[in-house]
C-alpha cells in the first residue's frame, strides 16, 4: 500500500487534485491526509473518504486490496473528488441526492469510467455514451451500497441529480 500510495502522489491528477484543496480552504499534507490501513472485512472496498470528529476527513486506502500502483490512482482520484466536495460544499453524506451528486463527480473525473479502466474490469461497453453509462451505473451501486437502498432507489436518486453533477467538472473544467 505503502509504495502504491508514493506512486500515487506522482500522478499529475492526484497532485492537482491535492493542491486544489488548499484552494478550497482545506491544506492537506498528502502523507497525514492519505493514509494506509486496514478496512472492514465486510466492506468490500478499496479505499474510502472518512469523516473525522473535527468536522475534517481524510483517504484511507485499504491494506492488501489495493491491485497496483494505477489502480491506487484511480481509487485516490475517485476518494479527492469527495474529499473536495466535502471542503468545498457543506456535504451531508446520509442525503441521497447529495451522495449521489459527489458519486457522480467522482466516477466521472476520476478515471473510473474511462474505456481502459472498463475494460480491466471485464466490462464490455459500448463506443456510444459508454463514459456516462459507467458514471451512472457505478454511482447507483455506490448509493445503493453507502445507504441501504435498494437497486431502483439508488438508480431514481442518481438519475434525478445526474445531469448538473456529471457537468459539473470542477476543478478540471472538463472531464480530464
Amino acid at each position: 500500500c505503502r509504495r502504491f500510495k508514493e506512486a500515487a502522489f506522482k500522478d499529475q491528477r492526484v497532485s492537482f487534485l491535492m493542491k486544489m484543496m488548499a484552494v478550497y480552504g482545506c491544506p492537506v499534507q498528502q502523507h497525514e491526509f492519505v493514509e494506509c490501513g486496514q478496512c472492514p472485512e465486510e466492506l468490500k472496498i478499496n479505499g474510502a473518504m472518512q469523516l473525522k470528529e473535527d468536522g475534517g476527513c481524510n483517504v484511507l486506502l485499504c491494506e492488501g486490496r489495493l491491485k497496483d500502483a494505477e489502480d491506487t490512482k484511480s481509487i485516490l482520484r475517485h476518494e479527492l473528488i469527495h474529499a473536495l466536495d466535502h471542503c468545498k460544499y457543506d456535504m451531508k453524506w446520509k442525503d441521497p441526492k447529495q451522495l449521489a451528486c459527489s458519486e457522480v463527480r467522482a466516477n466521472s473525473l476520476s478515471g473510473d469510467c474511462d474505456l481502459l479502466s472498463e475494460l480491466k474490469r471485464g466490462a464490455n461497453p459500448s463506443w456510444k455514451n459508454h463514459h456516462k453509462t459507467c458514471v451512472r451505473r457505478r454511482a447507483a451501486l455506490s448509493v445503493k451500497y453507502s445507504l441501504a437502498m435498494s437497486q431502483k432507489q439508488s438508480e431514481d436518486v442518481v438519475d434525478a441529480v445526474f445531469d448538473a453533477c456529471y457537468e459539473d467538472t470542477s476543478p478540471f473544467g472538463c472531464i480530464p
